[in-house]
């Protein structure tokens, strides 16, 4: 299902994964387990191609991730979760609204989206963690879901079917939780892990380090998801999740309201104390300003996206860059059709 060898990956003089070879088989359970850095969320976006391969082989679901056709192809078959709220996911919306938004970019119709929705979770709790492992083992021995996950914990990494430790960017060691407490001898899979990591360190210093290597620039993700067309559906969940957080967010809301007209008084008399050039000033600006608090507003709630890492929805899902961009000016120029009454009356009884 996933191969991987001698793959690599440098972020400028970082190693983010160094000399990855890895066989998983289809419909299995496997965890990825190790401390913050060694490259187990660099691996994902590899594996799901939300990251451009740079160096090495990758095969997903038969074919090879270096092709746009394959990754094109397999798209509506991997899903992709990065750690973090924000990510891919809006932590202006509720859990209901996020996963509304995402079944609309995949095509889902409302029945079909109300059905996978079924009480969504937060998961902070014992008892919803318990329930959330449970629909994935569900989904891995039932529906034949080949499930990536990235854990600290070692009593959640004991479901899978297999572990794969990671330490400085490589590979440890990959099989199953009762092969490895085997394989070391031990009591318990942290005692297994701690092993390793042990060994491994002590290895690590006993290497001497290799000569520097330019790192090739780094990567710019690409995206696997097929190109179906302009969608007005994937176009209109941009709409709707913009709509969404402009209603929420007073400051963004009050400046698409009412900066044109803000502005007007600002550039039309502000500029003008003697009025003389009203006549002349005041038309011209009009035009102007509804131009560009829409396009000013929406270039910032795409640079949000790109600091927040929500961009990466651009990569890894059908959305195109048409329907990116259009979805999110949808609200702005609505909001323009209204400022456009408002500074016309303006103009009109000033």
């Amino acid at each position: 299902m996933v191969r991987l060898d001698g793959v690599n990956l440098r972020f400028g003089k970082t190693i983010a994964l160094d000399d990855i070879t890895l066989a998983i088989p289809a419909s299995c359970m496997v965890g990825l387990i190790g401390p913050d850095g060694v490259g187990k969320s660099s691996l994902l976006a590899l594996i799901s191609g939300a990251r451009k391969l740079q160096q090495g082989a990758l095969q997903v679901l038969a074919g090879d991730m270096a092709s746009k056709r394959h990754r094109d192809s397999v798209c509506p078959r991997i899903a992709y979760m990065p750690q973090g709220l924000g990510r891919n996911l809006y932590p202006t919306l509720s859990v209901e609204e996020n996963l509304q938004f995402f079944g609309r970019l995949f095509g889902h119709n409302a029945d079909e989206r109300r059905q996978r929705i079924d009480e969504p979770t937060s998961g902070v709790d014992l008892i919803a963690r318990d329930m959330f492992w449970q629909l994935m083992i569900d989904l891995s021995r039932h529906e034949q879901v080949t499930i990536f996950i990235s854990t600290h914990f070692m009593n959640e990494a004991a479901r899978c079917d297999r572990i794969s430790l990671m330490h400085a960017g490589r590979v440890l060691v990959s099989d199953s939780p009762a092969e490895l407490v085997r394989q070391r001898g031990t009591q318990t899979l942290e005692q297994a892990f701690i092993s390793h990591l042990e060994e491994a360190s002590v290895s690590s210093e006993k290497v001497a380090a290799p000569a520097p290597v330019a790192a090739p620039p780094p990567a710019r993700p690409r995206s696997i998801a097929p190109r179906w067309g302009f969608d007005p559906g994937r176009a209109f969940s941009y709409t709707l999740r913009e709509t969404l957080e402009l209603r929420r967010d007073l400051v963004r809301e009050t400046l698409a309201l009412l900066g044109s007209a803000i502005l007007m008084f600002i550039i039309g008399y502000g500029i003008n104390p003697d009025v003389k050039s009203l006549p002349a000033m005041v038309p011209a600006v009009i035009p102007m300003l509804l131009m560009m608090i829409p396009a000013m507003l929406a270039a910032l709630s795409v640079v949000r996206e790109k600091e927040l890492g929500s961009i990466v929805n651009l990569y890894v899902t059908p959305v195109t860059r048409s329907e990116f961009l259009l979805g999110k000016q949808l609200p702005y120029i609505a909001l323009a059709m209204v400022n456009f009454l408002l500074l016309a009356l303006i103009m009109h009884y000033a």
